[in-house]
């Protein structure tokens, strides 16, 4: 079975590049993004997946409902869907926020919209959250 580490440190990085996609488009409110996400706390959330199956609908999906939730709440900064074995074997998401309460906001809606979609997605089988403690 393949293991993934995933630290805050490659939480942060994997973070970083998105923040130019985020928000609004005017370039202030990225620059104020940008240094909240250099500058401020982050705290992150990681949450596994076994047994995804077949992923083209889902991965449209969640690109199309699920990020929009996400964005919605305030504090976002990333979010990621990654493949971390066999195409529909296991898969890891990350969310990034500004704040704690953001971050458990984040929580609820994800395990709301799994609900609402049964036989999309199974139920997590490890949700794992807390500070970005380094950044790079």
């Amino acid at each position: 079975m393949k293991k993934i580490i995933v630290s805050t440190a490659l939480v942060a990085a994997m973070a970083l590049p998105m923040l130019a996609g985020c928000g609004s488009s005017d370039s202030a409110s990225q620059s104020t993004a940008a240094a909240a996400a250099t500058d401020g706390p982050a705290y992150a959330t990681v949450r596994s997946y076994e047994n995804v199956g077949e992923t083209a609908e889902l991965n449209q999906r969640i690109d199309d409902e699920l990020v929009p939730i996400f964005q919605a709440i305030p504090g976002f900064i990333a979010y990621y869907w990654i493949d971390v074995g066999e195409p529909g074997g296991e898969m890891r998401s990350v969310t990034v926020y500004d704040s704690l309460e953001s971050a458990e906001k984040s929580n609820v809606a994800a395990k709301e919209w799994v609900a609402a979609n049964p036989g999309l997605i199974p139920k997590a089988i490890s949700i794992k959250a807390g500070p970005v403690v380094t950044r790079g």
